[in-house]
């Protein structure tokens, strides 16, 4: 075998062991979810970048062993540093680019190149036995990682008899990236929101609705646990739901309601744990590359240096190895809703239909393209954000550009609309409309450059963190109400209106006293946003004062603002005011520490694969 050959062999093998270290080295973290049907592709994915690496070096180093040993060295070398170094750089230490995750990578890749280099001081040239180490190796690798693909399938949850259900059919429809502001029924003057106004004319607007965060993951994970972010623990792209904690599917499933998940937005899915409880999932497969070491790194790498996202969008074509990766394009949610509701028949449902409108990129097909602005605008992604607010930087954005995004962003959310008017038309037609509780909401607002932000994720401020709710209740009166309400409040709301006991899990409280227009204690909303150690913000919202503190990279800031006379946020006044500071600082650590308490734990490391939609890079992962 030539050196070449021989070069191209040993990094392809140092390849395949990197990609099954990355997959093993994950599942030594308790709360990370790995998609089984992806190992073998993971594996492919690593092969191959190692073989491409091993061609260039054989070709351009010159023929002499010493350098081919130095070379398998470093190769080696590499692979640990962006395996076992990448996985403690996401997880365990600072944000990627701190010194002292910098000097601790630095360190582990000379010890790693130290015991690579004595390992391969036993001759001048690469040992036959060497040869046969590494391919048994690969081959083993190989072996494994397809036993674990096969052995990994798990079905869904049922249960063979159902107590009967005296509560309506529940339907909840979210828009992923809807601000409030942006719709009809909150007082915007386009009419973005013609179906949801409709429905809204005959339910109950809640005026100052509040998630939990700014962004997806710990959003629905409140929404599906009733439990705070502190509390449920999702904070990072592989976090999932945890095993110990109910979800609102399985409580209703439970009590007799046949239940379905419906997602355009793969944080929604098995992979993460929301198939507990669902009868029917329909969901986006996982991204290959996402859900790899090397890929969050590299994520955060091309945040700071644009071209590696074009290198990156060539790195998914891994996807084609994965079959589930086949079967993304097409899904129909409205159809597929409607289809199940069909196959259930009579019996009772609860659906969550989870929209991926109007999030980036802000791409609407015909009619809806040129409804607000110039149709084929490109405009379509808001600009780059890193950090967390006050200290993140974004780039800049002219006047006009600014107008056009926007004019995308509403399109987009009138296409949203649309999906939902064909659900309420289908209902109609199966005459299941009339009698059916709805719940429209978003999982987290968008920002467009308010205080120099943009996108979602890096702040807590009023554009991302309030959120559109409407909740129809057949036989109610229509209203609006001025309440401080939390997303944590809605699953309470949901077993309450389908007649089931209240479940002691639930942080929130029921809201149907509100829609019968009973007035209730005010309570605080608590709003966290948290992306690795170190960099995390957390709020509290009460009355007409919001206080938020801050840790980015080292730096901290404490704010303070009167939303009432300040809804931009543009006047910090936690100097002026020290003793509301003080008070409302303490409130904070109290209800972050209460939550606190309450976190639930999960130890099992595998959840089945269904889902991971390629995410937009934000520059930071936990």
């Amino acid at each position: 075998m030539t050196r070449t050959a021989r070069a191209v062999l040993l990094a392809t093998c140092v390849g395949v062991a990197a990609g099954f270290a990355d997959v093993a080295v994950r599942f030594a973290h308790p709360d990370i979810a790995y998609s089984a049907s992806s190992f073998l592709a993971v594996v492919v994915l690593y092969a191959v970048l190692w073989m491409v690496g091993g061609l260039v070096l054989a070709l351009a180093l010159a023929k002499r062993t010493r350098l081919e040993r130095m070379t398998l060295a470093a190769a080696w070398a590499t692979a640990a540093l962006v395996v076992a170094g990448g996985y403690a750089n996401i997880y365990w230490l600072p944000s990627l680019f701190d010194l002292r995750s910098l000097a601790f990578d630095l360190v582990w890749f000379l010890v790693c190149a130290g015991l690579a280099v004595a390992w391969l001081r036993r001759g001048d040239a690469v040992s036959s036995r060497v040869m046969l180490a590494h391919v048994g190796l690969a081959l083993l690798a190989l072996s494994t990682a397809q036993i674990a693909v096969m052995g990994s399938g798990r079905s869904i949850a049922t249960i063979a008899s159902r107590p009967t259900v005296n509560g309506p059919d529940i339907l909840v429809v979210l828009f992923d990236a809807l601000r409030a502001d942006h719709t009809t029924m909150y007082g915007y003057e386009r009419a973005t929101t013609p179906t949801m106004q409709a429905i809204a004319d005959r339910g109950t607007v809640f005026e100052r609705a509040y998630s939990a965060s700014s962004w997806t993951k710990p959003s629905v994970a409140t929404l599906m646990t009733g439990l705070s972010p502190e509390s449920h623990g999702n904070h990072s792209i592989s976090s999932r739901l945890p095993l110990n904690a109910v979800t609102l599917a399985e409580v209703l499933r439970d009590g007799g309601y046949r239940t379905g998940v419906f997602a355009e937005n793969s944080f929604v899915s098995p992979l993460f744990g929301y198939d507990r409880g669902a009868d029917r999932v329909v969901c986006n497969e996982a991204d290959v590359l996402a859900q790899t070491v090397v890929g969050q790194l590299w994520r955060q790498l091309s945040v700071r240096w644009r071209p590696l996202q074009e290198v990156e969008r060539l790195a998914l074509a891994v996807n084609v190895l994965d079959p589930a990766q086949r079967a993304k394009a097409g899904m129909d949610l409205p159809r597929a809703f409607l289809e199940w509701v069909d196959e259930i028949g009579d019996e009772r449902f609860f659906g969550y239909v989870h929209l991926m409108k109007p999030h980036a990129p802000y791409i609407a097909p015909e009619p809806f393209d040129g409804a607000f602005g110039a149709a084929g605008n490109e405009v379509v992604d808001p600009p780059l954000v890193q950090g967390l607010a006050p200290f993140a930087t974004a780039a800049d954005m002219s006047t006009q550009a600014r107008r056009e995004l926007i004019d995308n962003y509403d399109e987009r959310i009138l296409y949203g609309d649309s999906m939902l008017a064909r659900i309420v038309d289908g209902l109609g037609e199966r005459d299941r409309w009339r009698d059916t509780v709805v719940v429209l909401l978003a999982d987290h607002g968008e920002e467009f450059g308010e205080n120099g932000l943009w996108d979602h994720g890096h702040s807590l401020q009023e554009g991302v963190v309030r959120i559109p709710l409407v909740l129809r209740v057949p036989k109610r009166e229509s209203s609006r109400r001025d309440d401080l309400v939390r997303l944590l409040d809605l699953p309470p709301t949901l077993v309450d209106l389908a007649g089931l006991p209240p479940v002691d899990q639930f942080d929130g409280r029921s809201l149907l006293p509100l829609i019968d227009g009973v007035d209730l204690t005010p309570r605080p909303v608590l709003l966290q946003v948290r992306h690795g150690t170190g960099f995390w913000s957390n709020a509290l919202r009460v009355a007409d004062a919001k206080f938020v503190r801050t840790e980015d990279s080292g730096r901290s800031a404490a704010l303070l603002f009167d939303l009432a006379a300040d809804p931009g946020e543009t006047v910090d006044l936690a100097s002026a005011q020290q003793a509301q500071r003080m008070r409302l600082q303490q409130e904070l650590d109290d209800a972050v520490l209460a939550a606190g308490l309450k976190k639930q734990v999960s130890s099992d490391a595998v959840v089945d694969a269904d889902t991971l939609e390629k995410l937009r890079a934000l520059g930071y992962i936990e």
